[in-house]
């Protein structure tokens, strides 16, 4: 997901949709960002339904994050799934 650019210091919410495409319920074990600059605020608790939809979100803070162009992190997500983790990847461009 691109963030689009920020400056250095900036925080913004953002809110992933995603949908359960497989044939059984998803159940998130464990949810973390993959720096301090990620945080994850709100994901669901219960059982995702195959075809339902649902939503994770998190505060993206530039100030923890390095000037740069291109920054990249991510929301590691483990599940009740095969190899269980999922990485979500974010870029955002930080700028003075």
């Amino acid at each position: 997901m691109k963030l689009g650019t920020m400056k250095f210091g900036d925080k913004k919410d953002y809110t992933i949709t995603f949908t359960n495409t497989g044939k059984h319920d998803f159940s998130i074990l464990h949810i973390q960002g993959a720096c301090t600059c990620t945080q994850v605020t709100d994901y669901p608790r219960g059982a995702v339904k195959p075809g339902e939809k649902a939503t994770i979100k998190f505060t993206f803070d530039s100030g923890m994050a390095e000037i740069q162009e291109g920054y990249n992190s991510g929301i590691e997500i483990y599940g009740n799934i095969k190899d269980d983790l999922i990485i979500y990847e974010l870029e955002a461009d930080i700028t003075k």
